[in-house]
């Protein structure tokens, strides 16, 4: 009996597990929000440059390479092609949704 519930607990506890990690949710999706003050040239202000992330490989996202001191940035369901240093917008398209 003892050898039984040793064989048998591990693998319940194993299945409950994956149960669980089965379980977790989707990804946060950004909600889009159109910003008609992102015109070219303007500049994003950092509360904005702090809530998007930098899009790493923008051909899987269906854009174009970012220039040398440029990156492509998801903000509010944007993709935002901004320069590093002064945060100026050269680019904006809807990000899919």
């Amino acid at each position: 009996m003892r050898r039984l519930v040793h064989v048998f607990v591990p693998g319940a506890l194993a299945a409950l597990m994956g149960v669980t990690l089965a379980q977790t949710p989707p990804p946060r999706q950004q909600k889009y929000v159109y910003h008609y003050e992102w015109t070219k040239g303007a500049r994003l202000t950092g509360a904005e440059w702090g809530r998007g992330r930098e899009i790493d490989h923008p051909r899987a996202h269906h854009l174009p390479p970012a220039p040398r001191g440029s990156a492509w940035r998801e903000i509010d369901g944007n993709y935002v092609l901004v320069s590093k240093a002064t945060h100026a917008i050269d680019r904006v398209v809807a990000a899919p949704h």
